[in-house]
């Protein structure tokens, strides 16, 4: 049978203890199987790695034959092989993952009654065993000589039936040797399930489907080991025994045994397994391993110390009273961060690759022999969401596309004058680089409001740059907004080095004409930098931490507010939330509702550092309201009123605005149409959110006849006098003699 070059295969058990876990492992890494009629054979419909269904100790030799690729197999039978290969002179697989589910020990069991001080109480015995390679090696390290009897089952009756003296087993609890009067002595060899692969390297598409699904099984592992665990503690007094606080705090984690633990998978969801389900418990958060991946839950606690909102009296308050009411916090863009900044530009535009490669090392704490994702990744990332997301995201790109088809500049043409027409014409900016942050979430939706634009400006290169995680590869919701938005040229690079990489070129793209996007500090001072340099390229906007403001009366449901406030304040620390009100009761029952709503969220801890800068501003009408909001100059302003539209006239200076009750702000954030990437930092009162517009440029054209230049040359000549540009009149006067020579009326 010649098997296809550009399909990759993996053999895993078809029945018995591992078959299940390694099904649910790949299944986790986004393949998807059709099942043959024999059920032996699986086709991956989800990208091209198909399914062997077989016993577990044909695994390693379907891959010494070349059939398989990878295999999942116990390692006591990969050992048990690798020995009898080795022995032949053959080395015909690697083991490549330690795979952590499917754990057993290999060991020697002896009837209960027998004594047993050592392995040379083995001597002489008959050892049954159906691993006679593994027994084999332990004998002889130990230089024992012993009768190895062969049994391909049933290996624990053997001293009962009187076939055996001895055993040597796989033992996972250890019941089946007491149920037939044996002990384990000695184990042997450490078992979990391990993924083996072949020696040699592929020369063509199988090995870059090998190194994408190691990656992406190295990233269901992180998450596994990163997993979060909620425990429970019972409520005792400060002396308990755990070291504990009186508020529930425990000072460890509830292990394996202990009453009132609970597992819970990354992100906080529940996994099912639970530990106990005994007493009455308080819960809360830690993590179990030190320095585990998954850095997007870091800080969480369901109880997080909640700041309420500062009430401030606006009619009371001075002028630099309110000046500083409306202050942001202090922008992170200070000397230190600038010059470290610009050291790292420094190095990416004196070494090129070089650089992107060691610091992507350095910060995204992976190793990309290529920055640029492949066809095959795309195809991963579309196999690995949910059919739920992925519909979310074509409905909102639909929306988005539209609005910014109809709102688009259009060419302009008019006669100004007989015989002179003038136009204007929207060019597009020809290189763009658009920048997508997966920092402590991902932002597919940042994709589309960033390529949907792009695309319809008419933008001939367009390069997508979002960071690695730490498994090589990238966020896959990202990769699949991005490429239904018909934008395939994505890079893998993150931060600073992405920036400098766009600002300057490397050997994947040439630097572009102009760089999109929201970042953190270091990437918003990136692009300001890169932006100032001596025939820098250009940005989008100037960018800072995310605001809200609400203007809110007594119609308004706290809960609604609260929830729009807490929408800005979990994406960071820095985020700043306003409510204005003329309704001085609603302060209270927000407050309220903040802090009901706070335990909710699993982002808590970033949103209480975000509510501790936040405040209530109390006016004295709506009108009012809206002046506050003209001088605060928000990204996002929320009308939650009785008449929305009456209060729309009066405002001036906002990012995106939001109007009546069952319009929150995530609508603008995901579904609603319009664009996210907004100004920030007050630079709402002279700047727009992004559109079509920003990528292209609009370019004036005028044409006028002979006529026109009769009718408009003789003014053009006087002005050009008055300045004292006489160049400027000669460049007309000459035209002008041309007409007149040529005896044109």
């Amino acid at each position: 049978m010649t098997k296809p070059r550009d399909r990759l295969r993996i053999a895993v058990q078809k029945s018995g203890r591992l078959s299940e876990s390694s099904q649910d492992l790949l299944a986790r890494c986004g393949l998807k199987f059709r099942q043959s009629r024999d059920k032996l054979f699986c086709f991956g419909e989800s990208f091209p790695i198909d399914l062997l269904l077989v016993r577990d100790d044909d695994i390693p030799g379907l891959i010494a034959q070349g059939v398989c690729e990878l295999g999942i197999v116990g390692r006591n039978v990969a050992s048990e092989q690798r020995i009898e290969a080795e022995s032949r002179g053959e080395a015909a697989f690697v083991e490549l993952r330690e795979l952590g589910f499917g754990r057993c020990r290999l060991s020697i069991a002896v009837p209960q009654e027998d004594r047993f001080e050592g392995p040379q109480d083995l001597a002489g015995q008959r050892i049954a065993t159906s691993y006679p390679h593994l027994l084999g090696e332990y004998l002889r390290q130990h230089g024992v000589a012993a009768d190895i009897v062969v049994l391909n089952g049933s290996v624990e009756i053997a001293p009962r039936l009187g076939t055996a003296d001895v055993i040597c087993d796989l033992v996972q609890s250890g019941g089946t040797l007491v149920a037939n009067q044996l002990r384990e002595v000695v184990s042997i060899l450490e078992s979990e399930a391990v993924l083996i692969g072949a020696r040699q390297d592929f020369a063509d598409e199988r090995a870059e489907l090998r190194d994408l699904l190691l990656r992406r099984i190295d990233g269901v592992i992180r998450v596994r080991e990163s997993k979060l665990v909620l425990f429970q503690v019972d409520q005792c007094a400060p002396g308990r025994r755990d070291g504990g606080d009186a508020q529930g705090r425990s000072g460890r984690g509830a292990a394996p045994g202990d009453a009132g633990g609970y597992a819970v998978g990354a992100g906080g969801v529940p996994r099912g397994d639970h530990l106990a389900t005994s007493g009455r418990p308080q819960t809360g958060w830690r993590r179990p391993l030190a320095g585990g991946a998954g850095g997007e839950n870091a800080g969480m606690n369901t109880t997080p110390e909640f700041s309420a909102l500062r009430r401030f009296d606006w009619s009371q308050a001075s002028a630099a009273e309110r000046s500083e009411a409306l202050s942001r916090p202090l922008s992170s863009s200070s000397d230190e961060l600038l010059a470290k900044v610009q050291r790292i530009l420094d190095q990416v535009r004196a070494d090129g690759d070089g650089a992107l490669r060691a610091l992507t090392r350095r910060f995204d704490h992976c190793e990309l022999a290529d920055f640029a994702v492949s066809e095959i990744e795309l195809a991963a990332a579309a196999a690995s969401l949910s059919d739920e997301l992925k519909q979310a995201i074509d409905d909102s790109r639909r929306r988005i596309e539209r609005f910014h088809r109809e709102t688009r500049p259009q060419p302009i043409a008019l006669s100004t004058a007989p015989g002179v027409m003038c136009e204007r014409l929207p060019l597009p900016i020809v290189r763009v680089g658009l920048y997508v942050p997966a920092g402590s979430a991902p932002l597919p939706s940042t994709a589309l409001m960033l390529c949907i634009p792009a695309r319809l400006a008419g933008c001939r290169e367009i390069v997508l740059c979002t960071p690695p995680r730490a498994d090589g590869s990238a966020d896959p919701a990202v990769l699949y907004a991005a490429q239904a938005c018909g934008v395939t040229r994505i890079y893998k690079l993150g931060g600073v080095q992405a920036i400098g990489a766009m600002a300057y070129g490397c050997d994947s793209f040439a630097r572009v004409d102009k760089i999109y996007g929201p970042g953190n500090a270091y990437v918003t001072a990136a692009k300001w930098l890169v932006s100032h340099e001596q025939g820098g390229v250009a940005i989008d906007m100037p960018a800072g931490p995310s605001e809200v403001l609400v203007v809110a009366d007594a119609m308004a449901e706290p809960e609604f507010v609260a929830a729009d406030l807490l929408s800005q304040a979990e994406h960071g620390p820095d985020s700043q939330t306003l409510l204005v009100t003329d309704t001085e009761d609603l302060v209270g029952t927000v407050n309220e509702a903040l802090a009901m709503l706070l335990r909710e969220l699993p982002r808590a801890a970033q949103a209480s550092q975000a509510l501790a800068h936040s405040r209530a501003i109390v006016v004295d009408n709506l009108d009012q309201a809206i002046e506050v909001s003209n001088a605060y100059a928000p990204e996002h302003l929320i009308l939650n009123v009785a008449d929305p539209r009456r209060l729309l006239l009066s405002v001036e200076n906002a990012g995106s605005v939001f109007l009546g009750r069952y319009t929150p702000e995530s609508l603008g954030d995901y579904t609603s149409g319009t664009n996210h990437v907004l100004p920030t930092y007050g630079h709402a009162r002279t700047l727009s959110g992004l559109s079509v517009q920003s990528f292209q440029k609009l370019v004036t054209v005028q044409e006028a006849s002979a006529e026109g230049l009769k009718a408009i040359g003789p003014a053009a000549m006087t002005m050009a006098h008055a300045e004292g540009l006489h160049a400027h009149a000669l460049a007309v006067q000459l035209r002008l003699r041309a007409i007149a020579s040529e005896g044109r009326p």
